[in-house]
């Protein structure tokens, strides 16, 4: 629910950020769940994060047509 105001809500700026401090802090990598637009993904990866998934990149798909994605975007 973060994820939905981004990059324009100041206070969920601040728990994003706060939340990827710390899980750098602590070592751990973070994914980004519901990334619908490139501009959260723009504000999220210049805050350290590393893994996105969400409606910008796809709708959800059956495993079996998730790895015809996969496939089709490594030959990409």
């Amino acid at each position: 629910s973060f994820v939905k105001s981004l990059p324009a809500d100041q206070e969920s700026r601040n728990i994003v950020t706060t939340i990827l401090d710390l899980a750098r802090t602590l070592g751990f990598k973070t994914l980004a769940e519901g990334v619908e637009t490139e501009d959260q993904a723009r504000f999220l990866k210049a805050s350290g994060c590393r893994y996105l998934q969400g409606y910008l990149y796809s709708k959800s798909l059956p495993n079996i047509d998730f790895l015809s994605y996969l496939d089709d975007r490594q030959q990409s």
